[in-house]
């Protein structure tokens, strides 16, 4: 929860009347709105505060509670929890969350009947013919077909137009191809980097 600092001259008639570059921060930068609640300390005490309205140079907290107490723990508390089978995992996180913790992170462990399955690699053949399958290198080919039987039926022999239109739905293919073996490598190189195990201290 956000917490702004006031001045005894901020308060009036049971609200929080707050300008400058808080006001600025509350609405432009935090976007808050009319009904959000933050904290508002004030000579050494703390409440806790509703939006009630804007102007164009203050904002109204309306105090809905003087001397809050947060419910909050003192501490954050991290959570690497296991994958668990079928739906419960969003039920993990609800009771987890009403717990008090404030970060969970899904781990795959030697004892998880759920397994991240990797992705099976895909030949460079493969790569290459999925590479034709494009809308626009279709229309490429189609332009080359047709340019090559007109060259057919007029019998001129001048085939340069489909061949160049050829090559360059080739070496597009290959870039393509090219480019995604990079990108698998960098993804794999990564993976490497990930530490496969670790040692939890309790």
């Amino acid at each position: 929860m956000f917490n702004f600092f006031a001045y005894e001259e901020n308060k009036k008639d049971s609200c929080y009347y707050i300008t400058g570059s808080d006001y600025n921060h509350i609405k432009n930068v935090l976007s808050m709105q009319e009904g959000d609640t933050c904290l508002v300390s004030c000579d050494g005490q703390s409440d806790l505060c509703r939006i009630n309205s804007f102007s164009e140079e203050f904002v109204c907290l309306e105090i809905a509670e003087e001397n809050y107490t947060s419910t909050e723990l003192p501490v954050k508390i991290y959570l690497f929890q296991g994958l668990p089978k079928s739906d419960k995992m969003e039920l993990i996180i609800q009771k987890c969350v009403e717990l008090g913790v404030s970060d969970i992170t899904p781990v795959e462990m030697s004892r998880c009947v759920v397994k991240l399955e990797e992705k099976k690699k895909v030949s460079l053949a493969k790569r290459f013919i999925a590479q034709f399958s494009d809308f626009c290198v279709i229309i490429l080919f189609v332009a080359c077909i047709i340019s090559f039987a007109t060259g057919v039926i007029e019998g001129k022999g001048d085939f340069i137009e489909p061949i160049v239109i050829l090559a360059i739905v080739i070496l597009n293919a290959v870039i393509g191809v090219y480019q995604e073996s990079r990108a698998e490598k960098a993804i794999d190189a990564l993976r490497k980097l990930s530490a496969p195990s670790a040692t939890v201290k309790r």
